[in-house]
C-alpha cells in the first residue's frame, strides 16, 4: 500500500525495480503525484485494479499504462488531468470500471472505448474544464448497452491531434511535440 505516501510523480519505467511482479492491486491514492511516466507500471502485468485517484496527476504519458493487459479498475478521479493522448487507453481491453470523474477535461473520444468489451462502469462527471456527457449522460453503472450506445452515437474525436481527452471542446489551440500538449489558457 502506497497512498498516503508523500510521492510526488511515477517517473518512466517506475515500477521496474518492483520485485512484486504478481501483485494484482496497487494503491497510490492520496498522494501529491503530478506526472505520470511512460511504462510506469509495465513490469507489474499482473495488475487488475490500480487506484490512483486524489492526487494531482495533470499529465499521463501516451504509454503510461502499457502493459497493464489484465487490467480491471482504474481510478483517475479526483485529479488535474487535462489530456489523455492518443492510445493512452490502447491495451485494456478488459476494462470493467474506469472512473475519470473529477478532473480538468473539456471533450473526450468515446470511441476510444471500442475495444474495452467488458467496460461496464464509465465515470466522466464533474469536469472542470466542461460537459463529457454523450446523448445527455456522463455516468454509466453497469451499463455496457449504454456505453455501447455512446461509442456508436459519439465516436467522432473533438481533441486536436487525435488524443482520447483534452481540456476544451474543438477549436481550442494546442501544440503537440511528442507526449507534451500545450492549449490555450494554460492548460498542458
Amino acid at each position: 500500500d502506497l497512498s498516503d505516501q508523500l510521492l510526488t510523480a511515477i517517473p518512466a519505467g517506475g515500477f521496474d525495480a518492483c520485485p512484486y511482479t504478481a501483485a494484482t492491486v496497487l494503491f497510490l491514492q492520496y498522494n501529491d503525484i503530478t506526472t505520470v511516466g511512460a511504462r510506469a507500471f509495465a513490469r507489474l502485468a499482473a495488475l487488475t485494479h490500480l487506484y490512483l485517484h486524489r492526487n494531482a496527476i495533470t499529465w499521463m504519458a501516451a504509454t503510461s499504462l502499457d502493459g497493464l493487459t489484465r487490467l480491471r479498475e482504474l481510478y483517475l478521479f479526483s485529479n488535474a488531468i487535462t489530456w489523455m493522448a492518443p492510445n493512452s487507453l490502447g491495451g485494456l481491453t478488459r476494462l470493467k470500471y474506469l472512473y475519470l470523474d473529477n478532473n480538468r477535461l473539456g471533450a473526450f473520444d468515446y470511441g476510444a472505448l471500442a475495444p474495452m468489451a467488458a467496460l461496464r462502469y464509465l465515470y466522466l462527471m464533474s469536469q472542470q474544464g466542461g460537459d463529457l456527457s454523450c446523448g445527455g449522460k456522463d455516468d454509466y453503472f453497469n451499463d455496457a448497452a449504454g456505453i455501447a450506445a455512446a461509442v456508436a452515437a459519439c465516436p467522432l474525436n473533438p481533441c486536436p491531434g487525435g488524443a482520447v481527452a483534452c481540456p476544451e471542446p474543438p477549436g481550442v489551440m494546442c501544440t503537440i511535440s511528442g507526449d507534451d500538449v500545450t492549449c490555450a489558457g494554460g492548460y498542458t
